[in-house]
């Protein structure tokens, strides 16, 4: 019995002391870590946290379009103007830095339907509204795939006979509309200046709609 209680007896320290060795390693390379390993590491657990939120239907837009998508779409530094995030939907709103320019801004809503028929249905309520026909040809519409369920865009259209480098001064809009689920997304940039490349616009809707 002495030899057995002497065996468990060395037993257990041996497994406390390597316990505390692996303690102890653990705080060591803690404490060496690099700091702007930890900085990344806890921004990217941030953003996870706010993402997670989806899952209970309320979710932050803000924390999933970045400054470097707000700027590729607005072709100017943009800053945060807006952010309201409740149980009806999440809106974020980006402007230009510098507005001496006219008007430039961009605004991003995800709203959560009862359901996908709901979703689908408002869907098709803007299709008709900025279809080329029903818009008096004032837009210039495109069906999008690979964008969740079923997405299109709307661009103002330049008037007839105009050259694109007459329009540099005309106000120009860039909208696009998606569905995911029950969920509606639903992108608008207003800005002055030169007609823009809908690319970044469509990157963002599909890096939404992918989340989602």
């Amino acid at each position: 019995m002495k030899r057995t209680i002497g065996f468990v007896s060395i037993a257990l320290v041996a497994a406390l002391t390597t316990a505390c060795g692996q303690k102890d390693g653990a705080s060591t390379a803690g404490t060496n870590a690099d700091p702007s390993a930890i900085a990344a590491s806890t921004a990217e657990a941030r953003a996870s946290a706010s993402a997670a939120k989806a899952d209970g239907g309320i979710l932050d837009v803000c924390a999933l379009v970045t400054q470097a998508d707000a700027d590729g779409i607005m072709g100017v530094p943009a800053k945060i103007s807006g952010r309201q995030n409740d149980e009806h939907s999440s809106v974020c709103s980006y402007v230009a830095v510098d507005q001496t320019n006219g008007n430039n801004l961009l605004s991003v809503k995800i709203h959560p339907d009862e359901d996908a028929n709901e979703a689908k249905s408002h869907l098709e309520v803007r299709r008709k509204m900025y279809a080329n026909d029903s818009a008096g040809n004032a837009y210039v519409y495109e069906a999008l795939s690979g964008i969740g369920g079923d997405a299109f865009m709307a661009s103002t259209k330049l008037p007839d006979g105009m050259p694109a480098e007459m329009a540099d001064g005309l106000p120009g809009q860039q909208l696009l509309f998606a569905v995911k689920g029950a969920k509606d997304i639903d992108i608008m940039t207003s800005y002055s200046g030169k007609r823009r490349t809908a690319d970044p616009l469509k990157a963002l809707a599909k890096k939404l709609a992918d989340h989602i």
